[in-house]
């Protein structure tokens, strides 16, 4: 089944083409302008300017129903990747522990040193792809189960023996790590639904 990931390339080679034709078109609208002023004083004239319209007529009708069928087809490609399953795959959170999950979010996002390090850069890249309507949830958590992988190692220097992997299980990371993506998601809901709507009309 294609993922996410393989309905945007197909988007872009879509909006590509249709970038391709946009200027074709421009073209062949120019073009409509100096067959008009062509001169029609003799039979050989007159004939050489109908011609040239059949024939310009017959190329714009066939870029524009180019430009028609592709953006048919990017809106399909559009409404299909938003049922589309992500190429990243679920982060497991049977066995999390809902109180260490609290404790670790809690310290990720009120730990300055963290944030500035490394969650700025992380909102920084998926604000440009919400931008870009390219954003995808899973794949966001992907990114923040680095952040929450970072934030256990710190929290176990800070307040525990040193390890952090031993007092917040891989599911517990994992859990922050959706939390954090999901908040995102919620906070930012309009940017990714504007991102979603240049996306289509490219």
């Amino acid at each position: 089944m294609p993922t996410k990931q393989d309905f945007d390339r197909a988007i872009k080679g879509t909006q590509d083409r249709i970038v391709t034709l946009r200027k074709r078109e421009k073209k062949l609208f120019t073009e409509r302008k100096r067959i008009s002023k062509m001169p029609v004083k003799t039979q050989v004239q007159a004939d050489a300017v109908t011609t040239a319209r059949v024939n310009h007529s017959t190329e714009l009708k066939i870029v524009q129903d180019g430009i028609h069928g592709n953006l048919s087809q990017l809106r399909r490609d559009f409404a299909n990747r938003e049922l589309a399953p992500s190429s990243f795959k679920t982060l497991k959170t049977d066995n999390a522990n809902k109180h260490n999950v609290r404790e670790l979010q809690l310290f990720i996002e009120n730990d300055s040193t963290l944030h500035r390090q490394q969650g700025e850069p992380i909102i920084k890249n998926l604000t440009k792809k919400a931008e870009k309507g390219t954003f995808d949830v899973k794949g966001a958590a992907k990114l923040y189960k680095n952040f929450a992988d970072t934030g256990a190692k710190k929290y176990g220097k800070d307040f525990g023996s040193g390890d952090g992997f031993k007092i917040f299980s891989v599911d517990d990371r994992n859990k922050v790590a959706i939390n954090l993506a999901n908040d995102f998601k919620e906070e930012n809901i309009s940017v990714i639904r504007k991102g979603n709507r240049n996306l289509l009309s490219r």
